[in-house]
């Protein structure tokens, strides 16, 4: 009898919806991607279910904090940031929902507010507030936000196989 060789991985997929709204007459624009989830995702999800602390000294965090990148480039699972950091658009977490915890989805969502970010936009990067990075993604189409739009973020990993 052959023995049946188990081949699943676990992968995270990550959807990456943004959306910029006109504080002034309600409008939004809508941006999507995909991402690139990093090395340190699968590590730090590896200790977790090792059961290592989430809290107090030496935790490990969570992804907690978003920033906004003017540059190009493809995103690596080595990536450490995005490729050129938008000065101020790092923002922390507005909150988090385990929307289908049965299927391992979590959407975490960042509200900046108008006129904090002004400049072209082609990627955005995930991390925790140790700056240890998550994921990575560049939208498909630049946006450059108004000064009078808030930018919502909203980043929701999957985890399956």
């Amino acid at each position: 009898m052959k023995k049946k060789k188990v081949k699943d991985k676990i992968k995270a997929v990550g959807r990456v919806t943004t959306t910029l709204t006109n504080v002034l007459t309600g409008e939004t624009r809508v941006k999507k991607s995909h991402n690139i989830p990093l090395n340190y995702q699968f590590s730090a999800l590896s200790r977790w279910m090792a059961g290592e602390n989430n809290e107090g000294y030496n935790a490990i965090p969570p992804p907690s904090q978003i920033e906004y990148g003017s540059g190009s480039g493809t995103p690596a699972v080595t990536d450490t940031g995005p490729f050129t950091p938008i000065s101020g658009s790092l923002t922390n977490l507005s909150y988090v929902q385990a929307n289908t915890p049965a299927s391992g989805t979590t959407t975490f969502t960042f509200q900046t507010p108008a006129g904090v970010i002004t400049t072209q936009v082609t990627e955005a990067f995930l991390r925790d507030t140790s700056g240890n990075g998550f994921a990575h993604t560049m939208y498909g189409a630049p946006f450059t936000p108004s000064s009078s739009e808030n930018v919502t973020t909203q980043w929701q990993i999957t985890y399956g196989t």
